[in-house]
């Protein structure tokens, strides 16, 4: 191989040696680690404790990101004046307990009922392109008596 060792640093390196084999005896003991020595009794326990830190959040939270917008239309302002109900569009995998949290930590309001719909996106065709309109969650919410939302 004379035309790789151009490459080779002279000096710093070693041939390579094949380590000296060992006894099955050598290769038992060395696997066996000392085991740690056993507290003793005259040792107090220590009592643990487990303590429940409920974070309370004032600003809402992620419940701007729950509820995307408020639906105005005439169906859901006729709802509002009669029978004090309003209409969200909510994101896709939220469910009613979500919206309920959602609602009293951004408007500190009492809900009685919700509402879900699910509607699925229209298929249209604009010239020689086929599309989709993209599928929407709606709320509609009952307020308790009293409660109003100012939008």
């Amino acid at each position: 191989m004379g035309l790789l060792d151009i490459f080779r640093k002279k000096g710093k390196s070693k041939p390579y040696q094949q380590p000296e084999p060992r006894l099955k005896s050598e290769k038992t003991a060395s696997i066996k680690p000392e085991a740690p020595e056993k507290p003793t009794k005259e040792t107090t326990p220590v009592q643990k404790t487990k303590e429940v830190k409920k974070e309370v959040k004032k600003d809402g939270g992620d419940a701007h990101k729950t509820l995307v917008r408020h639906i105005v239309t005439e169906k859901s302002t006729r709802l509002q004046e009669k029978s004090n109900q309003y209409t969200f569009e909510v994101t896709s995998h939220t469910n009613k307990v979500e919206i309920r949290k959602a609602l009293q930590a951004l408007y500190g309001v009492t809900v009685e009922k919700i509402t879900i719909l699910n509607k699925a996106g229209k298929y249209g065709r604009f010239g020689a392109y086929y599309g989709q309109q993209k599928a929407r969650k709606k709320a509609i919410v009952g307020l308790k008596k009293g409660d109003k939302i100012t939008l």
